[in-house]
């Protein structure tokens, strides 16, 4: 919810530690099983613990530090289970910015058709916007260069109009 100024907290990032720890719990059942020890409480919150303080995207470095810096005998079912960390992310973070959107009633001001600027890492970019998720209030923003159908997944607060949409 906004806060007592009227200012909407920042939309959730892939990184935000919500998202972190959402996707190790979906992991954990599979870790659990792979342990092959008995799925006590407090062995549960130990590995959870492991998984969120050594969290990586990539299933081998995710597996290598679990094993260098806490003693997993780290083997390829393990790699296979940690290399999903992704896939949950991605969920997780899609809840948790569907959330954002809801409690902080975040409505899309552009139309499908209005051209955008949008501020990138290697300067600003301008296109069409082709599709709106509103759940997300996320666009998808089809450069001059680009195939249709595909472009930029961007947030809808950090998108410019810069023309009237086209008829």
């Amino acid at each position: 919810m906004p806060d007592l100024l009227g200012h909407t907290p920042p939309r959730p990032k892939f990184n935000d530690p919500a998202v972190i720890k959402a996707a190790c719990e979906a992991m954990l059942p599979e870790v659990m099983t792979w342990t092959e020890q008995l799925p006590t409480e407090a062995l549960k919150a130990e590995t959870l613990e492991d998984l969120v303080q050594h969290y990586d995207l990539d299933g081998y470095r995710y597996a290598r530090d679990l094993d260098q810096r806490r003693g997993w005998q780290s083997d390829r079912a393990l790699v296979d289970i940690l290399d999903g960390a992704i896939v949950h992310a991605r969920k997780a973070h899609d809840l948790l910015v569907k959330e954002w959107v809801r409690a902080n009633s975040v409505t899309v001001a552009q139309q499908i058709g209005d051209r955008v600027s949008v501020q990138r890492l290697h300067g600003r970019q301008e296109g069409m916007i082709e599709r709106i998720d509103a759940d997300k209030a996320e666009l998808l923003v089809r450069r001059d260069c680009d195939a249709p159908g595909c472009g930029m997944l961007v947030p809808a607060e950090s998108a410019e109009r810069v023309a009237e949409a086209v008829a």
